[in-house]
């Protein structure tokens, strides 16, 4: 794999298909100004169980600011759909991972399509700063179009995932894309769901969880909570050895009967 690093910036501008004969799939979608960089850890362990694994940047991610901010919501709803039209073409069973804005994008393709299961990790259905995001930013962003990032720390490192700067306008598009999955996506989540959240999350805050959980009405719901990880939780090694065997232990319940498990 190769990324575009500069000391603080964590940036892969490549997209990754595995196993493509294979006829259980998983796309996996990045979060909000972030890349496929995110997603490596678990790629190379879904790719090792023989899965077909697919994961693509996202209109105006891996690029610039700029053309981020040229991205709009529904660019991001209709890339992934076309993706993962893709991979259901070619799979008997095939489900669906997304992480923060990701997850919000798994959520609607778990509406639209006959998905074997959802994977949702850390949705940003509810803000951390709700007055900023929904007003300030909602009416100043055609202004001040982006604003830098603060760092995180990850092994020591202080470093960023994806952009060092925040795009703005692209920031009021992701709040559009969080208000509809609250209001028109989560009631109609019926398929088998699991959702992954950390306590230690401060992007995603926990009550995100408890609003996925209360109003996802899929008969078949299950939750890993996890303690240390941070929002970035792909790519975060603390636990990373049991959300990956939980997500496979998910993968595993929920192919046909006559399929043989894949061996942990």
């Amino acid at each position: 794999m190769e990324y575009l690093l500069d000391q603080t910036k964590l940036i892969d501008t490549n997209n990754y298909e595995y196993n493509k004969s294979s006829k259980i799939g998983i796309m996996l979608i990045h979060g909000f100004t972030n890349t496929t960089y995110e997603l490596t850890k678990v790629i190379d362990f879904l790719s090792s169980k023989n899965f077909h694994v697919c994961a693509y940047n996202l209109p105006g991610h891996g690029t610039s600011v700029q053309e981020c901010n040229d991205s709009t919501h529904q660019e991001w709803l209709t890339f992934t759909e076309e993706k993962f039209a893709e991979l259901s073409s070619s799979c008997d069973h095939v489900f669906i991972c997304g992480i923060s804005m990701g997850a919000l994008l798994a959520m609607n393709i778990a509406t639209l399509f006959p998905v074997t299961g959802l994977i949702s990790v850390a949705p940003v259905l509810e803000f951390n700063k709700p007055f900023k995001i929904h007003f300030l930013n909602r009416l100043l962003c055609s202004i001040v179009q982006s604003r830098p990032k603060k760092y995180e720390v990850n092994k020591g490192e202080k470093i960023y995932y994806g952009y060092n700067k925040w795009p703005l306008v692209a920031l009021n598009e992701l709040r559009k894309l969080s208000n509809h999955t609250y209001k028109n996506v989560l009631i109609n989540i019926v398929c088998p769901t699991l959702l992954i959240h950390s306590k230690d999350d401060k992007t995603s805050v926990f009550n995100n969880y408890t609003i996925a959980k209360r109003y996802i009405p899929s008969d078949d719901l299950s939750s890993l909570i996890v303690e240390r990880s941070h929002h970035n939780i792909f790519d975060c090694d603390s636990e990373k050895e049991l959300i990956h065997q939980t997500i496979l232990d998910f993968i595993n319940k929920h192919i046909s009967q006559n399929k043989t498990s894949i061996k942990h």
